[in-house]
């Protein structure tokens, strides 16, 4: 139980980058088709409405030909110097149904002052593009060229190259945007970086170079060091100094792009038109719907089945209780075992039935491959349960052994993937062919206490080996999270371990599900909301994402996300993963296994209780009750599974109203258990369910009676020890 550290959350980014969330459609009248480039947004200006159909459509426009970086429109004294309206200087035949949209490149003044300077001349948007003069400018003081900078602006090792200073006009001191951008961007011979043949500037993904201002003499002529530049989506931030309102939108565009839009309008005489709008991303998180139903039918399923004991039992009451002595040869060796025949000196009665009604009987059964003894909770385990759970959390949190939990969690998952779905497939398999029978040769068991069959190998090998696939995939893939097979085994892993805790771990009594659950409740609180003002953090997020999310600036984290704080840790294994339906920005849903165990505790309790009085009651009064623990009139199972519905759906929109992370059991442990104690006391029965139903005990004792715990031998008579369970029935005075 101390590995319940995860909750629901909503989507971890593990790496940093400036995402862009616009986009641009460049509507061409000789082409039908619509191309889209993206763009980044800005932090001021008017917000875009989402999708291409809510927004008008754009004419696009240069700024003035006196001031093409719209720089200069103001004085030193914040006075405007440009007077004419768009209409006096642009080509523009005629303005799309949202008016004008302005493609201004980047350089030599804010964002927001080239927005706010074209809406003072009538734009009706902006897009401002990237350009390689712009990494550059000139200090006027000194005289000097300011060259690009190392990783931020270019990088050598994506691709280096010497250009000849005569092919360029960087040598009168100014760098020339007309002509120094062409010379050093694109994939053509008029490249002078892509040009040369002694460099290895063939692997630069922009193909644009960027000068870093390094250079040697070559006879008459120098040659300039040019790398690799930086083509990224820039987020366009604010300019504090600007106390005008800017109410036009503004987009950012790559060099590439810009150079796209600039070459569409060049071959369209006839002009084109930009439609700006926001990506359109789902207004609700499907994905939180998907995790919500696999969370509902896990809990469900994992209760469900830890009653499978009690249902068991009724089908072999009614097959007349001759299931047990039709053993396979798989199965005597177990049974025999626990019976302890020796003992009562009585020999067990040959009850042969067809090879035929054996093999049903074997697929119907179906064991897990070891029969794990099952454990029931106390007032002392909720105790335990909060000291080991918030020492493991402590000791994540400063000693971030997140590796080593994950490794661990491998291994156990491993083994559940075997004993719930590997090995009972194989040895249904091995029915039908015969061989589910045969076992290894004595020196391969000798550690052993079990005879181990092929079976048993063959599904030991199958579960361990994908648990091993998955941690290697685990530890060498960047966001493996988003790979179908690593996130899907995951959840399979998942359920697996759900199912094999609720098939060992049980409730024996309302108060101890008190206990356990409000202690739970408390803890979950806690270490969400209320250690943040403790240790600077929430402790539950932290370790929950081993470590958190990534705190590096995006730009750089965008270049190289393997930069200290760029990559936030992975999401611990011990839970539910979805990925984000149809949606570009990317991100996972979360359920922590323990909002599924917990809760799944009092599912469990309920539905053996249920099943208990079905199966009490059959022996008492030869009842034939459907063997489903969910359709007897006045149970607990459905109404307690509805209520976990119910709360996991709060949790659900309350991570979606106030957009962050939720302690699901804060709103499942009241559901949950409230409506049990309701449940309970309309139907009297909350004194025996907070001291312990004695009809589960009497059931659970029915049960073991098949292993020979009642008086008189394992070799009684059929008929015998259906009486003797009649009279345990009886003896709860709960079905007179």
């Amino acid at each position: 139980m101390a590995s319940r550290i995860l909750l629901l959350l909503l989507s971890v980014p593990t790496t940093l980058a400036i995402m862009p969330t616009g986009a641009i459609d460049i509507n061409d009248p000789n082409n039908p088709a619509t191309s889209t480039i993206y763009a980044s947004k800005a932090s001021f200006g008017k917000q875009l409405a989402m999708g291409a159909g809510a927004n008008p459509t754009y004419t696009p426009i240069f700024p003035p030909p006196s001031d093409p970086l719209l720089c200069d429109m103001y004085d030193s004294n914040a006075q405007v110097t440009e007077t004419r309206q768009i209409d006096e200087f642009s080509t523009a035949s005629e303005a799309g149904s949202g008016g004008t949209v302005m493609l201004i490149p980047r350089g030599n003044c804010t964002f927001e002052s080239k927005t706010l300077a074209a809406q003072t001349l009538g734009a009706s948007a902006v897009i401002i593009y990237g350009t390689l003069a712009s990494r550059y400018s000139f200090n006027s003081t000194t005289n000097e060229i300011v060259y690009p900078v190392d990783k931020h602006d270019y990088d050598c090792d994506r691709g280096s190259a010497q250009v000849k200073g005569s092919d360029l006009l960087f040598l009168d001191g100014a760098y020339s945007s007309a002509n120094d951008d062409v010379l050093s961007s694109g994939t053509g011979s008029t490249n002078l970086c892509a040009a040369d043949p002694t460099g290895n500037f063939a692997g630069c993904p922009s193909q644009q170079c960027l000068l870093t201002g390094e250079m040697s003499q070559v006879g008459n002529d120098v040659l300039y060091t040019g790398c690799c530049a930086w083509d990224l989506n820039i987020w366009l931030y604010t300019d504090g100094s600007i106390e005008t309102p800017v109410t036009i939108p503004a987009l950012y565009v790559t060099a590439e792009h810009g150079e796209h839009l600039i070459l569409s309008m060049a071959y369209n005489p006839q002009g084109v038109e930009l439609t700006l709008y926001d990506r359109v991303r789902p207004l609700y998180n499907g994905s939180a719907i998907v995790i919500w139903a696999l969370g509902v039918f896990v809990c469900f399923l994992a209760a469900y089945i830890s009653a499978g004991d009690l249902r068991g039992e009724m089908k072999r009451i009614q097959n007349g209780g001759l299931e047990y002595r039709a053993l396979s040869v798989e199965e005597a060796p177990r049974r025999s075992n626990s019976v302890n025949a020796g003992q009562s000196g009585v020999e067990i009665p040959d009850v042969r039935l067809s090879q035929q009604q054996q093999q049903a009987l074997q697929q119907a059964a179906a064991p897990a491959m070891m029969q794990e003894e099952s454990l029931e909770l106390t007032p002392a385990h909720a105790c335990v349960f909060l000291v080991m759970s918030s020492a493991s959390l402590l000791i994540l949190f400063y000693f971030k052994i997140y590796t080593f939990v994950k490794v661990m969690y491998g291994i156990g998952c491993s083994n559940a993937l075997t004993q719930i779905i590997f090995y009972p497939l194989l040895r249904n398999a091995g029915i039908r062919m015969g061989i589910s029978t045969r076992t290894l040769d004595a020196p391969a068991t000798v550690l052993c206490e079990e005879t181990i069959t092929y079976s048993m190998l063959a599904a030991a090998v199958t579960g361990y080996s994908v648990g091993i696939t998955w941690l290697i995939v685990g530890f060498t893939t960047q966001n493996s999270e988003s790979i179908p097979f690593y996130w899907i085994t995951q959840d399979v892993m998942g359920a697996c371990i759900c199912i094999t805790f609720l098939g060992t771990i049980r409730l024996n009594s309302i108060r101890v599900a008190s206990i356990l659950l409000t202690v739970a409740f408390f803890y979950d609180i806690f270490f969400v909301f209320i250690t943040p003002y403790f240790f600077g953090s929430s402790v539950m997020v932290a370790v929950a994402t081993s470590g958190g999310p990534p705190t590096g600036d995006p730009m750089w984290c965008e270049k190289y996300p393997k930069s200290d704080g760029c990559t936030g840790g992975d999401p611990l294994p011990m839970l539910f993963t979805i990925p984000r339906l149809f949606d570009y920005q990317g991100g996972t849903s979360l359920l922590g296994l323990g909002d599924i165990v917990l809760p799944g505790l009092l599912l469990s309790f309920a539905c053996r209780f249920d099943a208990a009085k079905r199966l009490v009651g059959l022996t008492s009064d030869n009842q034939s009750p459907s063997s489903t623990c969910h359709t007897k009139p006045r149970g607990y199972f459905i109404p307690v599974t509805v209520a976990y519905a119910v709360g996991l759906m709060m949790a659900n929109i309350a991570v979606y109203v106030m957009e962050m992370g939720q302690p699901a059991l804060l709103y499942l442990v009241p559901c949950c258990l409230g409506t049990m104690m309701v449940l309970a006391h309309q139907r009297g029965e909350t004194a025996e369910l907070w001291k312990g139903p004695k009809v589960l005990i009497a059931a659970e004792r029915i049960v073991n009676g098949y292993e020979g715990e009642y008086d008189g031998g394992v070799g009684a008579s059929v008929e015998g020890e259906m009486g003797k369970r009649r009279s345990v029935g009886e003896s709860t005075g709960m079905f007179a």
